[in-house]
């Protein structure tokens, strides 16, 4: 952790460089880690103060400040997206939906867990909407922070229930106590959509039906090789 942060920093450091001297507008994609320290739930716009928690979020956050003060003492041009968790096809992550899909297919128990304050849920935001917000990002005259993801947080018991029924399994979802809070965050997008006119296009079921069918597809091509 302690080596990636310094790498991270270094090179973020050289771009900005870069940026300002050659006079280059710089879009940084940032993420919900920044308030990944909150407990409870949260509709996050850009006026919540950061709260990191763990070396990643800290990272993230330590970059943004690298940013804020290179526009403040150099005039570096920079817009900031900060996203929710992206998921979608030819990705592992967010990892517990593929291991969900997994268990659902082979109809074994899933389990989830559960919080003093409730069931995590994650605000997941398809990757093809990244790339819009990321396009409008880009072309518009916005250098500031802005807020992207779908608005709406789902609960990792729903998420295994729909990939249940996707599968037609019998897969019985359970739930493991675990003794503290969870952060459970929702990213406002009302700023992006008044700045950038950008709004997501696609849900959750479309998202996870896709991964399902391509992962389903990717499987019995390897089959198809195997026999081979």
């Amino acid at each position: 952790s302690n080596g990636a942060l310094g790498q991270t920093m270094t090179m973020l450091r050289n771009v900005l460089e870069v940026c300002v001297a050659s006079n280059i507008r710089l879009v940084y994609p940032s993420g919900w880690e920044i308030y990944s320290g909150y407990a409870g739930d949260l509709y996050a716009d850009e006026t919540l103060p950061p709260h990191p928690l763990g070396p990643y979020a800290e990272a993230t956050v330590h970059a943004e400040s690298m940013i804020r003060h290179f526009a403040d003492i150099h005039g570096l041009r920079c817009g900031l997206l900060r996203s929710s968790p992206v998921y979608g096809p030819q990705s592992d992550r967010p990892k517990f939906i593929h291991n969900f899909m997994d268990k659902a297919r082979r109809g074994e128990t899933i389990r989830t867990h559960r919080y003093l304050n409730g069931a995590p849920a994650l605000d997941l935001m398809h990757v093809g909407d990244f790339v819009s917000a990321l396009t409008q990002m880009c072309h518009a005259d916005c250098d500031q922070a802005i807020n992207i993801g779908t608005g709406l947080m789902t609960s990792t018991p729903k998420i295994a229930h729909i990939l249940v029924e996707m599968a037609g399994s019998k897969s019985a979802v359970e739930q493991v106590d675990v003794e503290a809070h969870t952060a459970r965050i929702a990213m406002n997008v009302g700023k992006a959509n008044r700045l950038l006119g950008w709004m997501p296009r696609i849900s959750l079921e479309q998202g996870l039906e896709e991964i399902f069918h391509c992962d389903t597809q990717s499987e019995l091509n390897n089959c198809s090789s195997e026999g081979l």
